[in-house]
């Protein structure tokens, strides 16, 4: 049908100017209007809560429309895919076979009056189709079928956008009254946003069904906690390594979950108490029902603004990776043992040479011997290294925790640096020790390991540091844990070797130019140490200006689990 002109502009016109256009009603009929108007709307409001399906809103939309105006028929349209086409959504008193006809031959967008209403987005409509001089000829004969006269089309908009629209029939020559263009107008605009509502949450549900999908399709196991400490999230990867059902552990916290009715739900508690910061890897072994050894990554979770929403842990299975290591592992602990042996022996001989026990020795002889003797000593520190390496990797390291006051703690560390004070006076160190004025609390170690780690970190600022130069050692003790810093101005790290400095093996660049002898294991034993005692050791350093190490540990009776998992 051709676009009209001027008379159009009777049936092309928005509700508004139809409004402002007609008198008002007398006060009585007003009065009444006005009432059957706050009862549709409270009708049609409820229907726009009580439903979530769009279809059955706007079928529950258009009967209140129908009934309120006595309307013959009403329904509403949407567009097809492609926005060239339109069909019937939902309707009122209208034949299912027209519906479905409608939708098997959708309407041209522009076509018919609810066609021009979508297309212009304006209102149109006619008291008597059937004397409506822009009507075709050959639509007259199907109109009088249908036995409809009066209709109005109106376009559903949500920001001058096109939505969708709904048209309302009368048997009879309709003339369109204040209330009912207000009705109609309140109802496109509600019909609009439950619309594009609906359209929003299915978008939003597809995304969130898209997005578990591939939570629960990924290779490593996701526990993802609210800001409560409640678990949230427990894809299937996490149901396999933790032997664990979702239902059992959603919507709850760690700490109370049914251990009685599944044994195995006890490694997610010990999980959740792992003392980890963000982005920082752990192993966490499992022994019942099968041996497994899982990599563990916190992550946080943070919304649009940036704001934290929960945190999520990511379980990495390494147990094949584990497995192969611990072979390596036992190669070099059978390689080392038998190394050990005649290193042994040659310390013996060389120290029995030493003494002279059989016979005075030149200069030069004592010379070349106490040369050999330095390097026996050396491989056999190596083969130390190698063994407990061996150890700790097997999980033979043999760990004896016992709960210590920080005094007790302070004066262990003291102990080590005693141990390096002939070191530490014939470099001409500028050495400090400085430790709080209040100590309080416990720390849970192990004295001999503890030890060991400490000795490594404080045996590498020493070799490291060029004679006279500055080393500090400081104990700290915070809300939640004892700190203990070494401080050096030695050769510092390479800031591209950062990364390697707590890997098997590794000696920067300027380390191997300054002191040709080491293993490289120090700083990886000390490390694998303190992540036993649920610590963590954090460096700062710079090439040629020094390095600064922070051994941090959790004090007793601390709730690590809230404090890290929120």
């Amino acid at each position: 049908m051709g676009k009209p002109k001027k008379k159009r502009e009777k049936t092309k016109i928005g509700a508004t100017k139809v409004l402002s256009s007609l008198g008002r009603p007398e006060s009585g009929k007003k009065l009444s209007s006005d009432k059957k108007l706050i009862l549709s709307l409270q009708e049609i409001s409820r229907h726009l809560t009580s439903e979530t399906d769009i279809a059955g809103i706007l079928s529950k939309m258009a009967e209140t429309i129908g009934k309120t105006l006595g309307a013959k028929w009403v329904n509403f349209w949407d567009f097809t895919a492609d926005k060239k086409h339109i069909y019937i959504i939902a309707a009122y008193k209208m034949q299912k076979q027209y519906i479905e006809h409608v939708k098997n031959r959708p309407l041209e967008l522009g076509e018919a009056w609810i066609g021009r209403a979508m297309k212009t987005g304006k209102v149109w409509c006619t008291s008597d189709m059937l004397t409506d001089p822009f009507l075709p000829s050959d639509f007259k004969e199907t109109i009088k079928k249908q036995g409809n006269r009066g209709m109005l089309c109106a376009p559903l908009l949500v920001k001058d956008e096109v939505v969708g629209g709904v048209c309302i029939y009368f048997s009879k020559p309709h003339h369109f009254s204040d209330f009912e263009l207000r009705l109609v107008d309140v109802v496109t605009h509600q019909a609009a946003t439950a619309v594009e509502n609906t359209k929003i949450f299915r978008a939003l549900l597809s995304e969130k069904k898209k997005n578990e999908v591939i939570v629960m399709s990924l290779h490593d196991g996701l526990i993802v906690y609210d800001l409560d400490g409640k678990i949230v999230g427990f894809n299937r990867r996490a149901e396999e390594l933790l032997w664990a059902r979702r239902a059992e552990v959603i919507n709850k916290l760690p700490s109370s979950l049914n251990f009685k009715a599944n044994k195995f739900l006890k490694n997610i508690k010990e999980i959740s108490l792992l003392y980890l910061v963000y982005f920082e890897s752990r192993e966490f072994k499992i022994n019942d029902p099968e041996r497994r050894v899982l990599q563990i990554t916190l992550l946080p979770l943070r919304d649009e603004n940036d704001q934290k929403t929960g945190s999520m842990i990511v379980l990495h299975d390494i147990t094949s990776q584990k497995e192969s290591e611990e072979l390596k592992s036992q190669f070099v602990s059978i390689a080392s043992h038998q190394l050990r042996t005649p290193l042994s022996a040659f310390k013996w001989a060389l120290n029995t040479i030493l003494r002279e026990e059989f016979g005075p020795i030149s200069e030069k002889q004592r010379e070349i011997i106490k040369n050999c003797y330095t390097k026996n000593e050396n491989l056999i520190d190596l083969i130390s290294d190698l063994l407990d390496v061996s150890r700790i990797e097997e999980g033979r390291f043999g760990y004896s925790f016992v709960s210590v006051d920080i005094e007790k703690f302070i004066a262990m560390i003291k102990q080590v640096i005693q141990d390096f004070s002939n070191q530490i006076a014939i470099s001409h160190f500028r050495f400090s020790f400085k430790q709080p004025e209040k100590i309080s609390g416990k720390v849970k170690v192990d004295q001999k390991r503890i030890k060991m780690a400490i000795q490594n970190i404080l045996d590498n600022a020493l070799k490291y540091t060029k004679s006279g130069g500055s080393i500090t050692v400081s104990v700290d003790i915070g809300e939640s844990s004892v700190i203990l810093n070494i401080s050096d101005t030695g050769i510092g790290i390479p800031e591209d070797q950062k990364k390697y400095i707590f890997t098997k093996f590794f000696r920067g660049r300027n380390a191997v130019l300054v002191q040709v002898e080491g293993s490289g294991f120090g700083l990886w034993i000390a490390n694998e140490i303190i992540k036993k005692h649920n610590g963590r050791i954090l460096f700062e350093s710079k090439e040629n200006v020094g390095s600064s190490f922070s051994v941090q540990l959790p004090l007793e009776k601390m709730p690590i689990a809230v404090k890290n998992i929120t």
